[in-house]
């Protein structure tokens, strides 16, 4: 296979460094962050149930219950939601909130450089074409502090590729391309 001129692959110092260092290293510190994540949630287990139990008595798979835990509100005689789970919920709506701004920045950084470096101009309308398929760590984020069900989820993420499909259907229909194709923004996905 012969690439174009502009595509060749230049296996210099930093490329082979990356393969024979950088990833092995990668790997086993995510190994050991791992191992000491683990060591740490153990221990603050043990120290929030007040007491110290030794790592070799752990249940045996026999203990270990296979029904489904199932937590049901119980609300006060005024039928009102529990304060700390209004509080709970406050705080889980400010995390996501954050969150989404985070992924916003980040999918415009990504959106202005990926412009800028392929000396593509700013239009709105372009802009915001761009935008949208760098924008998935807003869904991710959502998924993971603004859901609780697999349904949810689900829906979340179907939502977020009917936006591209109608975004791509919309660029069609009102001629927004140089040339058409239909399927091309979850191509560039």
């Amino acid at each position: 296979m012969k690439l174009a001129p502009e595509c060749a692959l230049n296996w210099d110092g930093a490329a082979v460094a990356s393969l024979l260092f950088a990833i092995p290293m990668a790997i086993v510190i995510t190994s050991l962050t791992v191992f000491l994540y683990r060591k740490s949630v153990e221990k603050a287990m043990r120290y929030s149930a007040g007491i110290v139990v030794p790592a070799s008595m752990r249940a045996s798979s026999a203990a270990i219950s296979s029904t489904a835990l199932r937590i049901s509100l119980s609300r006060d005689a005024v039928g009102s939601v529990p304060a700390q789970l209004t509080q709970s919920r406050a705080a889980m709506r400010t995390v996501s909130g954050v969150y989404v701004l985070a992924g916003v920045a980040q999918s415009a950084v990504i959106t202005a450089l990926y412009l800028w470096r392929n000396d593509i101009d700013f239009r709105p309308m372009r802009t915001f074409f761009v935008w949208v398929p760098y924008a998935w760590p807003i869904i991710l984020a959502l998924s993971l502090t603004a859901t609780s069900t697999k349904r949810q989820k689900l829906t979340l993420v179907a939502a977020y590729f009917m936006v591209l499909v109608l975004m791509d259907a919309a660029a069609d229909l009102f001629g927004l391309r140089y040339r058409p194709g239909f399927g091309e923004l979850l191509l560039f996905w």
